[in-house]
């Protein structure tokens, strides 16, 4: 944990100033308990290396603009981890398979209707001699992260999902140890402009 809120740390350094102005009305954000489950074979594989977003089901990409919502949020929030994205015609350090949507959750009689919303990041190296295996290697990192919403709509809390997914990738974490996460925190802020750059409103 100690691990972690160093990198929570750096993030807020490096954001704050740039999201000040934005904060200053938001000291009521909503806040989330967010689900965060995160293995790592290769932790210092995360730092200064190529990535390209992927969609792990092809059914994924054909909603486009939710896609370019996720891959602009998730793109900001690996920038302010130090990775960037390999230019279209250069082959990356790492392929990052992007998975989302709704998992099915048990209802209880009488209780209200929740929606367990995730978002799930592997990420592999890129293998350019294997064409059959979609240039995927081994598996260096994976995060799932989720958390239980009254409203359906996996867009509304994209850019939280990016912004502890990305800040959890490359450590170990069990899913019994929930995280609460403010809205107003700088790394979700950052995720949020990324989906507006993307013109997609979360």
């Amino acid at each position: 944990m100690k691990r972690s809120a160093r990198k929570m740390a750096a993030w807020r350094t490096a954001l704050g100033l740039g999201a000040a102005a934005f904060l200053g009305g938001c000291q009521t954000a909503p806040t989330h308990t967010v689900s965060v489950d995160a293995i790592t074979a290769s932790p210092e594989k995360l730092a200064a290396a190529s990535f390209r977003l992927v969609p792990h089901d092809p059914v994924l990409a054909h909603d486009v603009a939710q896609f370019n919502q996720a891959a602009g949020c998730l793109a900001a929030a690996l920038e302010g981890r130090g990775l960037f994205a390999a230019p279209g015609n250069v082959a990356p350090d790492i392929l990052i398979d992007v998975d989302y949507g709704e998992a099915p959750l048990l209802v209880l009689p009488g209780a209200p209707r929740t929606h367990e919303l995730y978002l799930q990041l592997s990420a592999r190296t890129f293998l350019a001699d294997a064409p059959a295996r979609n240039y995927r290697g081994e598996e260096i990192w994976n995060v799932r992260v989720s958390v239980s919403e009254r409203d359906p709509r996996i867009a509304t809390v994209m850019p939280l999902l990016a912004a502890v997914a990305v800040e959890y990738a490359g450590s170990d974490h069990q899913p019994d140890e929930p995280i609460n996460v403010k809205e107003s925190d700088p790394m979700v802020v950052a995720a949020k402009n990324a989906a507006v750059a993307a013109k997609v409103s979360p």
